[in-house]
């Protein structure tokens, strides 16, 4: 399962090229949207620790599942540069 839910995490810096030319987006911009994935994984590993005790595993999992896969199709889908951040954000605090 820890497999399939960071799969998408490696997907953007093997795609810096399409990207850059689909949106026009400097290095800089690049590189911001390829860290923000490890940003939203520590604030949600911190966020999850917390939690943990307090709610059931098996919700916790099952919504870092849900939240994955909606912040992966809304990457898939959007095309302005804002909403792609919060999507790789959203992404790694899944």
């Amino acid at each position: 399962m820890v497999a399939i839910s960071n799969l998408d995490h490696g997907a953007v810096p093997a795609a810096t090229i399409p990207l850059k030319e689909d949106y026009g987006l400097s290095h800089d911009e690049i590189g911001f949207l390829g860290s923000l994935v490890f940003l939203g994984l520590s604030a949600g590993s911190a966020v999850a620790t917390c939690i943990m005790d307090k709610i059931s595993y098996k919700f916790l999992m099952s919504s870092s599942m849900l939240l994955n896969a909606v912040s992966i199709w809304v990457f898939t889908v959007c095309t302005n540069y804002y909403i792609l951040c919060a999507a790789r954000f959203a992404a790694g605090f899944a």
